[in-house]
């Protein structure tokens, strides 16, 4: 098994924005790591306080035919000066061809600056 990373900042706290980020994000960590969706095991969401609208969850489940996965979404931790708008997502998948080395771990928009090492 193996843990994939992932954040993106959104335009602001609407459906829309949510739903088109969140799928931009998981689209592009499957494509990246050339996941197959069946081995997806679960996904954990963290959003930060100011996105309300939604759960980037119930889009992937809807948008990406994930209904059969386990999804888990919570409010990220208070930080003072942290990035606004930015929904991150934990990837588990059942994988023994990736290694960790072999991860692309996606940050999108200005989500970037979460992990400029990558």
């Amino acid at each position: 098994m193996v843990a994939i990373r992932g954040a993106i900042t959104i335009d602001g706290n609407t459906i829309e924005s949510i739903k088109q980020n969140a799928v931009e994000l998981v689209a592009e960590i499957v494509n990246a790591n050339s996941i197959q969706t069946a081995d997806i095991i679960s996904m954990q969401f963290s959003v930060t306080a100011d996105i309300t609208k939604a759960s980037p969850a119930k889009f992937i489940r809807e948008e990406m035919g994930l209904a059969s996965i386990a999804y888990f979404t919570t409010n990220e931790a208070k930080i003072d000066n942290d990035l606004p708008f930015c929904i991150r997502v934990l990837v588990l998948v059942n994988n023994n061809k990736l290694t960790q080395g072999d991860i692309k771990h996606i940050y999108l928009k200005g989500a970037k600056k979460l992990r400029s090492d990558i």
